[in-house]
């Protein structure tokens, strides 16, 4: 035994993985943020993407950790998922992102989120299983291997 004893002193606990869940509909918003939360994830929200771009500058301006992930709709108003998508890679910020498409995926919109460095695209409606494997996938990667 190396008679090692530490005394007031607590390991750091891991700073649980975070997902800002930029969606416009409240109910699919907080169905998402709940099942997520469950996993494990603390959940920020956004209700449209001027939200979304805001919730991302706090962090930046408080000096919290960014977002880990955003998963945000497409059709958010005042700014759409691609939209910010788009504002983030000419900032040279390689945050990763999954866009949620409503209905049959768009293949147009799907290759320019895949060219603007998606990790994922997600067809609405999705099971609660499909997002929890979506978002476990898109947060395996290294932010650096996204494409911008």
């Amino acid at each position: 035994m190396l008679g090692l004893q530490f005394i007031g002193v607590a390991a750091p606990r891991p700073r649980r993985p975070r997902v800002l869940v930029a969606e416009d509909h409240p109910l699919l918003r907080r169905a998402i943020r709940v099942a997520l939360e469950r996993d494990g994830y603390d959940v920020l929200e956004a209700g449209n993407g001027l939200e979304l771009v805001d919730r991302l500058q706090e962090t930046m301006v408080a000096g919290e950790p960014a977002p880990d992930l955003v998963l945000s709709d497409q059709g958010l108003p005042l700014a759409t998922g691609l939209e910010v998508l788009g504002r983030l890679r000419e900032a040279q910020w390689p945050l990763p992102f999954v866009l949620m498409l409503d209905g049959p995926v768009d293949g147009r919109l799907e290759a320019d989120a895949y060219r603007l460095g998606a990790r994922a695209v997600l067809a609405k409606p999705f099971g609660l299983e499909q997002l929890r494997a979506t978002v476990r996938a898109a947060l395996a990667l290294p932010a650096e291997e996204v494409t911008a």
